[in-house]
C-alpha cells in the first residue's frame, strides 16, 4: 500500500493489520526491511494500493511469483527483516566506497 506518512513522505508498505481505537479505523503497515510496524495510519493519508515495482530494466508486479513468495517468507519468519536490513546496508556501504574509489 502507499501511504504519505506524518513527515509527508510517500511511503509503500505492507498492511499488517486493521485496526478500531473507538469511532476510528487505524491502518498498520510495515516495510519489509523494517524491524517494527510503522506507526498507525488514518484511512485519508492511504494513497492507494501498489501494483508494480520498477527497478532499473526490471518490473515485478504485485502479483508476480517472487513477489508472493517474498510476501510469505517476510510473514512467516519476521526475522528476514532484520537479514535483508542488514544486507542492504552492506551493499550501500559497498556502493558507496566503490564510488569514492572511482571518483564518482
Amino acid at each position: 500500500m502507499l501511504f504519505v506518512s506524518s513527515f509527508q513522505a510517500l511511503i509503500g508498505h505492507r498492511l499488517l493489520q486493521v485496526v478500531q481505537r473507538g469511532e476510528e479505523m487505524l491502518y498498520i503497515f510495515k516495510g519489509d526491511a523494517n524491524p517494527h510496524s510503522d506507526e498507525p495510519v488514518k484511512f485519508d493519508r492511504i494513497v492507494g494500493k501498489l501494483i508494480e515495482v520498477r527497478k532499473s530494466h526490471i518490473r515485478f508486479h504485485s502479483k508476480h511469483w517472487v513477489f508472493l513468495l517474498w510476501k510469505k517468507m517476510i510473514l512467516a519468519a519476521p526475522s528476514i527483516s532484520i537479514l535483508f536490513r542488514a544486507f542492504l546496508k552492506i551493499k550501500r556501504a559497498l556502493k558507496g566506497s566503490a564510488q569514492k574509489v572511482h571518483g564518482v
